[in-house]
């Protein structure tokens, strides 16, 4: 006779079989949205902190094994800069969307689902709280600036069934855009590529 304790692993296991053979949410014709959150980890030339994210989505499967797909991204964060003889501190918000070809499909079971992205969209920093620190005890306030650029999207991961309409998303993001760099004496700037990546966990409900 099982106990509580050993009947409860048994049961979990037959459920996840019978969800599994059900089959993965997102099917032709179907929409789905998404919610996630994360953290979003920058380039080095912008001198960003990484911070926490948030995260919405919107996608519609145009048969089983492709998607289209809208993507937003929220993101507050710092910058610091160290000057000739003052330190810059700004507190920036980052948004991005992007519209997404997707490509994805069921391993066996129907449990599992990875996923490959790559999408165009845009970037925005928004700059404010933008402080310039003198030294000494002299500091002064800078007027914010919002700049907004052009952006490539590449992402993958896998996606967990967990009904017939609830799933569970782990994502890796990669957001390629180009910016000004300062050279190391501080005058020249030269234009770079930018990769900035996030790694996020989501939720997605199909309908």
């Amino acid at each position: 006779m099982f106990s509580c304790s050993s009947g409860f692993p048994i049961l979990l296991v037959l459920v996840t079989l019978n969800v599994c053979q059900h089959g993965y949410s997102q099917d032709k014709g179907e929409f789905e949205v998404t919610s996630s959150a994360g953290i979003l980890l920058f380039d080095k030339s912008l001198s960003f902190e990484r911070s926490p994210t948030l995260g919405l989505g919107a996608g519609y499967g145009i048969t089983n094994f492709l998607q289209l797909d809208l993507a937003f991204l929220f993101s507050p964060t710092q910058q610091s800069i160290s000057l000739a003889a003052s330190k810059l501190k700004a507190r920036v918000s980052f948004y991005s969307y992007s519209l997404n070809v997707s490509l994805s499909k069921n391993l066996p079971f129907h449990c599992f689902r990875p996923f490959v992205k790559a999408g165009v969209g845009g970037v925005i920093f928004q700059t404010r709280d933008v402080t310039l620190d003198l030294g000494g005890g002299n500091a002064i306030r800078v007027d914010g600036q919002t700049d907004h650029k052009l952006t490539l999207l590449f992402s993958g991961g896998i996606a967990l069934l967990l009904s017939k309409r609830l799933s569970l998303i782990m994502e890796y993001r990669m957001y390629v855009f180009r910016l000004q760099r300062v050279l190391e004496n501080g005058i020249q700037t030269e234009r770079v590529w930018s990769n900035n990546s996030y790694l996020g966990l989501g939720l997605g409900v199909s309908f």
